[in-house]
C-alpha cells in the first residue's frame, strides 16, 4: 500500500502534460514575437540612417551654395568698391548720353 500511495504522491505533484504544452506554446510564441519586434527596431534603425545620410548630403550642398554666394558678394563689393573710388576719389562721372557708333554694332 505505502508503494501506490508513494506514486499517487508523485502523480498528484507533477503538472499535466497540457500544462508542459501550454508553456512550451507561450515561451515559443514570445520569441516569435521579439524576434519581430528586433526586426522592426532594425529597420526603424535603418530608415533613420538613411535620412541622417540624405540630410547630410543636402547641408552639403547647401554649404557648397553658401560658399559661392559669398564668393558672389565679395566679386560684387569689389565692383562697387572700384565704382565708389572711381566717382569719389578719382572724380569721375557716368556720361549722361551714350551714343552707338556704327562700328560697335554687333551684326
Amino acid at each position: 500500500m505505502s508503494n501506490s500511495s508513494t506514486v499517487q504522491a508523485e502523480k498528484k505533484q507533477q503538472a499535466p502534460p497540457w500544462f508542459w504544452w501550454g508553456a512550451w506554446v507561450c515561451v515559443l510564441g514570445g520569441i516569435i514575437v521579439m524576434g519581430f519586434l528586433i526586426i522592426y527596431q532594425i529597420d526603424e534603425r535603418l530608415s533613420l540612417y538613411d535620412q541622417i545620410l540624405e540630410l547630410r548630403v543636402q547641408q552639403d550642398d547647401a554649404l557648397e551654395e553658401l560658399e559661392s554666394l559669398k564668393i558672389e558678394r565679395g566679386s560684387e563689393r569689389s565692383y562697387e568698391r572700384v565704382v565708389d573710388i572711381a566717382v569719389n576719389e578719382l572724380h569721375m562721372q557716368f556720361p549722361d548720353k551714350v551714343e552707338v557708333t556704327s562700328s560697335e554694332l554687333i551684326e
